[in-house]
């Protein structure tokens, strides 16, 4: 598939890699959410851009942010997307997943949590159909690198140290 792209050593956020959301529906579907540093991921946001370009010149219909997978981090109200990019591959079905020795794993061997770091194999793909005019990410494929900070431990380590002894009320 000519659309399909490698992306190297990302962090994941809400992974349901080896059972399907249902949260949106009874069927759901295997998701995660990479996500790509401004400076440090740059060459592989710029593939992606490249891609997402080359599919959109494919329609007569105007795509706009909202429309296409790649968001900025910086406009989606989380504070831990900002300063990223993030896309959602999703899958209807099972996706290979390996670890860093490329050997496949369950989720009884490697449970892959947000905040992760992950490599994996997406394709982007042009939707034109009477449902809209979009350009989706498909997971492919996805290999686990080894553990992040969760965002939950990111954001109690944003908290100053105060004395619990503290009067003042302020939050």
């Amino acid at each position: 598939m000519k659309n399909e792209l490698m992306l190297k050593n990302v962090t994941c956020v809400f992974p349901h890699v080896f059972n399907p959301n249902t949260q949106f529906g009874p069927e759901g579907k295997r998701e995660i959410t990479l996500l790509l540093h401004k400076v440090n991921d740059l060459k592989q946001i710029q593939a992606i851009k490249k891609k997402i370009t080359t599919l959109s010149s494919a329609t007569k219909n105007a795509l706009t942010a909202d429309t296409i997978c790649l968001k900025d981090g910086d406009l989606s109200g989380r504070s831990e997307q900002f300063g990223y990019y993030a896309i959602k591959a999703t899958s209807k079905t099972e996706v290979p997943i390996v670890n860093g020795l490329k050997k496949p794993i369950t989720m009884f061997e490697q449970e892959i949590k947000g905040g992760d770091f992950v490599s994996c194999i997406i394709g982007l793909w042009l939707q034109d159909n009477t449902y809209g005019t979009r350009v989706n990410c498909n997971l492919l494929a996805l290999q686990w690198l080894k553990k992040g900070d969760s965002n939950a431990s990111a954001l109690v380590n944003s908290f100053e140290l105060c004395d619990s002894n503290d009067d003042d009320d302020e939050f």
